[in-house]
């Protein structure tokens, strides 16, 4: 019999495909470059020379909810990584990462709106927004 309880991970990360395109697109304004395809995918802030592999399941929402079944996991709430807070940035790019990241959460938890729950971000370095 199943569990009456579930089990609902609340710290989970994600990468939305589309800031990864736009980071591709335009890597001096957001201060960090996309490398890599497929399993190699990474992304690198050259200020500070650290780099963060970019798994599937990481973008692909399909992915994360495989990943969540492995780990016998119900649900999810999905947010950005430190990595993808972009305090660095100036207020317009720091609001356009943003926006980008938001809208590719939206997208991900429209995949499975039972199991991916989206937690947003905010440009910190603008008050106004």
């Amino acid at each position: 019999m199943a569990s009456p309880l579930k089990r609902i991970d609340v710290h989970n990360h994600v990468c939305p495909a589309e800031l990864l395109q736009a980071v591709r697109n335009a890597p001096q304004r957001f201060g960090m470059r996309v490398e890599g395809e497929g399993e190699g995918l990474r992304v690198v802030r050259p200020d500070t020379r650290h780099a963060f592999a970019i798994v599937p399941e990481l973008h692909d929402p399909k992915a994360k909810l495989e990943g969540l079944d492995r780990r016998g996991i119900d649900a999810a709430f999905i947010s950005p990584g430190p990595m993808f807070f972009f305090y660095w940035l100036a207020a317009d790019a720091g609001l356009e990462a943003a926006r980008l990241i938001n809208e590719g959460i939206a997208k991900m938890t429209a995949y499975d709106p039972q199991r991916l729950l989206g937690m947003g971000t905010l440009p910190m370095q603008e008050r106004t927004a």
